[in-house]
């Protein structure tokens, strides 16, 4: 039982510090768009309410951008 309940922490120990990675990693503050993270592929990054914020952006008509 006590092995159990030490795996049982070790995995909420784990999977907590992924958590906290992730929403710290995506607070980006900014003024313009300019200070967001450069275009990449199909996605792009706004400054919205003075955060960086992901947006999907919708190919151009043929399927191309």
């Amino acid at each position: 039982m006590a092995k159990f309940l030490n795996i049982v922490h070790f995995m909420i120990l784990l999977i907590s510090v992924f958590f906290i990675e992730r929403n710290m990693s995506t607070i980006i503050l900014c003024k313009t768009d300019a200070d967001c993270i450069k275009k990449d592929l199909s996605n792009d990054w706004k400054c919205i309410e003075n955060q960086c914020k992901f947006v999907k952006v919708a190919p151009a008509f043929g399927g191309t951008e």
